[in-house]
């Protein structure tokens, strides 16, 4: 599994061409959430891989990153072929890229 950071992240959702899959509770995406990313919280993504599509480049974030290493290996394990786990999580995306998405 590769790991991107937020910067990266940032350039892949410029250029559009890169899914942004957020694996966080319901409860965390009220505090803070990245526009344009779909939700499928951790412990549903098994049941509900059928909604993503295996040729899509995937990034996959969490609060930290610990989560969404986990939800990107089964992705991996599952066929889907460019699937990367975002180091940092949308916390370091606050602190490095856009303030305004709060910290908690």
């Amino acid at each position: 599994m590769r790991t991107i950071d937020v910067h990266e992240l940032q350039r892949r959702l410029a250029r559009g061409d890169t899914l942004l899959l957020d694996v966080r509770t319901d409860e965390e995406r009220r505090i803070a959430a990245i526009p344009g990313a779909v939700h499928i919280p951790l412990q549903e993504l098994p049941q509900r891989l059928g909604e993503l599509d295996p040729s899509r480049p995937i990034a996959v974030l969490c609060h930290h990153g610990v989560r969404s290493a986990l939800a990107a290996r089964l992705l991996e394990q599952r066929g889907f072929a460019d699937v990367c786990n975002v180091d940092g999580g949308i916390d370091a995306w606050s602190a490095h890229i856009d303030p305004a998405v709060p910290r908690y």
